[in-house]
């Protein structure tokens, strides 16, 4: 093994913006190829007459399998070149679309479930090949500013990938008959994606994995993991899972809630009105790089995120079957608000690890939590809402709003150490 590093960071700003793009794609990409399936629930439900709680099962399979990837994916990236993680992780991604096309053509019950459980399963091991991989190469490229400001760009592209697919499949629906044609679609865009990465990453970028001799001495002596949690990070990680719970379980389930809260919109009506929710994002998360300058701290940020969440989740069950714009307006605060969390802790929170080389280890760590939190909303919601009502559901996500802030306040003293990582 060699230096884990290029050459030399980008300097020029033609240089910069050009691999920032490359990465929004890329990360566009990933989520194009993996919200689909949460975007198309709603037109699934109809077709294929499989309850709330089973079709939820492949979600909550992607999301579980996401989780644990991104942990083992992170401690492999001082194994295994970042580069090569994303060039096998984009190409397996669109072949689970194109095969869960397929399944739901030639399987019904009661086969398909299990057959869509375990293509999206190997879906999520893929999708988890992604994102520790591109922030350790956003961090060995890129200046601190250059990664600050990549990672809001980066992450916008989340929002606008996840608006692209609740456009895609009505648009599918309603002109192609099937949403079946979405999932094709995403996997094209995801093996483009994979073929720019793969010709247009500057020389060096990601082609070495870690190694351990170009660390400061007193780095190579820490392990990864006694690393991570010896910083205050697990009331964090507690944090980070309320948050993926908020985020992807609302998002997920609001066609669903728009469709029998307010009786007689259609199936790709009730999709298309989910596509407010990641424009919202997008406003969130260039309002929480803001906000990060400005506080100069990701827990207090991360709480102030948390607070209009849970004012959001808060008045939603006064409004359910009573006015569809405050409704979806009130939703789209709430998972807006999510990703801005999700930018404090998720994506800058990891950088502070860099002069350890274990950034794409920290990345893994912290967001498989949020896949925990994100698996155990897709089914928990699905069975919330069938039992109890979808103004029971709403008042849980306040609460879980609530306890994730309280959290992070009660955390920031803990978490100092890994707040001070860049100054030493």
């Amino acid at each position: 093994m060699t230096n884990e590093l290029p050459p030399q960071k980008l300097a020029k700003p033609r240089q910069v913006r050009g691999f920032i793009a490359l990465a929004w794609f890329v990360y566009f990409a990933s989520y194009l190829t993996r919200q689909n399936y949460a975007a198309a629930i709603m037109p699934m439900l109809e077709e294929l007459q499989i309850s709330k709680s089973l079709l939820s099962l492949p979600g909550v399979g992607g999301f579980a399998a996401y989780g644990a990837g991104q942990l083992l994916c992170g401690l492999l990236l001082r194994k295994i070149p970042a580069r090569r993680m994303i060039l096998t992780g984009l190409p397996l991604s669109a072949g689970c679309n194109l095969l869960l096309c397929l399944a739901s053509l030639h399987f019904r019950l009661p086969e398909l479930p299990w057959m869509m459980l375990a293509l999206w399963c190997v879906n999520g091991l893929a999708q988890a090949m992604l994102w520790p991989s591109l922030v350790q190469i956003m961090a060995q490229l890129l200046s601190a500013a250059d990664y600050r400001r990549a990672c809001v760009q980066v992450t916008a592209a989340s929002a606008f990938g996840t608006a692209a697919v609740y456009l895609l499949v009505p648009a599918s629906v309603t002109w192609l008959h099937s949403w079946r044609w979405a999932f094709a679609f995403c996997a094209a865009a995801a093996l483009a994606a994979a073929l720019l990465w793969g010709a247009a990453l500057p020389k060096g970028a990601g082609e070495k994995a870690v190694d351990k001799t170009v660390l400061p001495e007193a780095a190579r002596r820490v392990r990864p993991g006694r690393l991570l949690l010896g910083f205050g990070l697990p009331p964090i990680l507690l944090a980070v899972v309320l948050h993926g719970a908020l985020r992807d379980g609302a998002s997920a389930w609001m066609p669903v809630l728009v469709s029998e809260g307010f009786p007689g919109f259609s199936a790709a009506k009730s999709v298309l009105t989910a596509a407010v929710l990641p424009l919202f994002a997008a406003l969130s998360i260039h309002a929480a790089g803001w906000a990060q300058r400005k506080i100069q701290n990701e827990l207090h940020a991360a709480v102030l995120f948390f607070g209009i969440g849970f004012a959001a989740a808060a008045v939603l069950p006064l409004l359910l079957r009573r006015s569809l714009p405050l409704s979806v307006a009130l939703m789209a605060l709430l998972v807006s608000a999510m990703h801005g969390v999700n930018l404090m802790l998720v994506c800058q929170l990891p950088a502070r690890f860099a002069r350890f080389g274990c950034v794409g280890a920290a990345a893994g760590l912290i967001n498989a939590f949020t896949y925990v939190g994100s698996a155990l909303s897709m089914f928990g919601i699905a069975l919330l809402s069938e039992r109890f009502g979808w103004r029971h559901t709403a008042a849980v996500w306040a609460l879980l709003a609530l306890l994730g802030g309280s959290i992070c306040l009660f955390a920031t003293k803990k978490a100092h150490n890994i707040l001070q990582l860049h100054k030493k």
